[in-house]
C-alpha cells in the first residue's frame, strides 16, 4: 500500500510526528532519532538535522526552512537553498518524521 505524501509547497506547514520522533540525540551538528513505532534509527545529515532542529520550535512553512538553511549553513543568497529544504522535508517525510498540514 503506498502513501500519498504532499510534496513541499507553500501551501503548507511541515511539523514533527511525536508518534514517530520520540527520542533524539544532537553530536556535533549531526542527530540520530529514534523512531519508537518501527523501530528504526535514523542518521540526520547536516542539512536535515538543521531542518529537524528548526522543526523542533513548532510547524513551518518551506519557505521558513529555506531561511533557516540558509542562515544556519551559511547559503544566502544560494539559488539552491530552496531544493536543499524540499529535499530535506520529502526525505523526513518518507521517514515518518514530519508530517504536512494544510494552511
Amino acid at each position: 500500500m503506498t502513501v500519498d505524501r504532499p510534496a513541499p509547497s507553500r501551501e503548507s506547514v511541515w511539523r514533527i510526528a511525536p508518534e514517530h520522533a520520540t527520542a533524539w540525540r544532537a553530536w556535533d551538528g549531526e542527530i540520530v532519532v529514534y523512531d519508537d513505532l518501527s523501530g528504526d534509527t535514523l542518521k540526520l545529515d547536516v542539512i536535515m538535522a538543521a531542518t529537524f532542529e528548526r522543526l523542533q520550535q513548532g510547524a513551518v512553512s518551506l519557505d521558513v526552512v529555506a531561511d533557516h538553511l540558509a542562515a544556519t549553513l551559511d547559503l544566502e543568497g544560494d539559488p539552491r537553498v530552496r531544493r536543499l529544504a524540499e529535499i530535506a522535508l520529502e526525505r523526513l517525510s518518507l521517514s515518518d518524521l514530519i508530517v504536512a498540514e494544510a494552511l
